[in-house]
């Protein structure tokens, strides 16, 4: 309940302030406890099956990125670990024809933590392998968003990764039976991050 009314109170202005109560709600219930109900109540309020504003998970992650680097890296564990199973789950959801944004909800939480350096390159390539062997509209609409928001620092922090990424793009694009609208913005993009122009990336 403690921490449901903390994260409920979450604005860009309060943070210093919440993570100070949520230092008292650590020392008071105990490690496990207060992590586990962070991460509940954090997927709760983000993981949504409508799209939500970048603004909110932006605030919301940036909250657990300060509480990661003040407590350590349990509760990133803890936090990962339950974040990728609501991410599979939703993942088979839409094999079976459910819509929903619960997977891009997800994909934006992701790249806010890999922007903070809260996790590194690899659950990015993983991701973006993952979509690329289904490749329906959904997930090049998550390959996309992922290149947007974590490819210009992918091509400054690991090359190599990205050139490997560009690579699997552009051979399940060509191996597609059809290219789509989308797909052919994704490789739009593609080539403005090669380029360094993020001038060329715009909303699709």
């Amino acid at each position: 309940k403690s921490i449901k009314m903390l994260l409920n109170k979450l604005s860009d202005r309060n943070m210093i302030k919440l993570l100070e109560e949520f230092k008292i709600i650590l020392s008071q219930h105990g490690m496990n406890n207060t992590y586990e109900e962070f991460v509940e109540t954090f997927m709760e309020c983000v993981i949504k099956p409508s799209s939500l504003a970048d603004r909110f998970s932006l605030i919301y992650t940036t909250f657990l990125s300060i509480v990661h680097f003040v407590t350590g890296n349990e509760i990133m564990a803890v936090f990962l670990n339950n974040l990728m199973k609501k991410y599979c789950q939703y993942f088979e959801a839409l094999n079976i024809g459910e819509i929903t944004k619960h997977c891009q909800n997800i994909v934006s939480v992701v790249c806010i933590l890999y922007d903070f350096n809260n996790i590194g390159y690899v659950l990015i390539s993983d991701l973006i392998k993952k979509l690329l062997e289904r490749f329906r509209e959904q997930d090049i609409e998550m390959i996309l968003q992922i290149l947007k928001y974590c490819g210009f620092d992918l091509r400054k922090r690991e090359p190599v990764v990205l050139k490997t990424i560009i690579i699997d793009v552009h051979n399940r694009c060509k191996n597609a039976e059809k290219m789509s609208l989308r797909a052919s913005f994704m490789l739009e993009v593609i080539t403005a991050i090669q380029h360094n122009n993020p001038s060329k990336v715009t909303d699709y």
